[in-house]
């Protein structure tokens, strides 16, 4: 019976896998947006619908680290790379450097006992989040070509918040949190205000503010 509950939460683990891969077929940006958004909608659920059915297991977190990789990590290098960077030698090393550096941190999630309440570096479907606004502003033609190279920063910054050890907000235990719930409040103002003004922006911004809010959390929760 378990076998058959388990069905429910690893197909849609493998839902997520499945549009990281049609993401790849493709190599269209558009299309990705597409692909990694049902990829989130997929991931959220299906942890909650391995906890509900009793049936949260070591299988489910390899696939779910394995679908996580392919992604969210395989899918935004591959794109950005395809679609936005060309034959840049510099690009590519950052990208690949990306995709290892997420990697290493869903590896890192499977073994570790350690998150508790709060993520334990930048999850990569955060990160990936980040990347899809970048994305989106870029196709609303947001940034020129000479500047472009810039935005290989971000990855890198993605990349190495994705190893780290600090502690970045989660929804786990918001409710008990009083700065969790000003953060995630803040983080909400600052996307609804971006919609309205700047729509184009607004996934970037709204990513980029629980980025900023997340290393704020995690200084004031080590001097506490």
């Amino acid at each position: 019976m378990s076998a058959y509950k388990a069905a429910i939460p690893n197909g849609l683990t493998l839902t997520n896998l499945g549009a990281g891969v049609v993401a790849l077929f493709y190599l269209d940006i558009r299309i990705a947006l597409i692909c990694m958004t049902v990829g989130l909608v997929a991931d959220v659920f299906d942890g909650a619908a391995a906890r509900a059915l009793g049936v949260d297991g070591d299988l489910g977190a390899l696939l779910d680290s394995l679908a996580d990789l392919v992604t969210f990590c395989v899918v935004p290098a591959v794109i950005s790379h395809h679609n936005l960077y060309g034959k840049s030698h510099l690009a590519s090393a950052i990208l690949v450097l990306y995709v290892v550096m997420g990697a290493y941190r869903l590896a890192r999630f499977i073994i570790s006992t350690e998150e508790g309440t709060d993520f334990q570096g930048m999850p990569t479907p955060a990160s990936a989040i980040t990347i899809m606004g970048l994305w989106i502003f870029l196709e609303d033609g947001g940034i020129t070509s000479d500047q472009l190279q810039y935005t290989l920063a971000l990855f890198l910054v993605l990349g190495l918040l994705n190893i780290s050890k600090v502690r970045m907000l989660s929804l786990k235990g918001v409710t008990k949190s009083r700065i969790k719930q000003v953060c995630f409040g803040i983080i909400v103002l600052v996307g609804l205000i971006s919609i309205w003004l700047r729509p184009e922006l607004a996934l970037l911004l709204t990513m980029v503010c629980y980025l900023i809010l997340g290393i704020i959390y995690a200084i004031i929760q080590r001097k506490n």
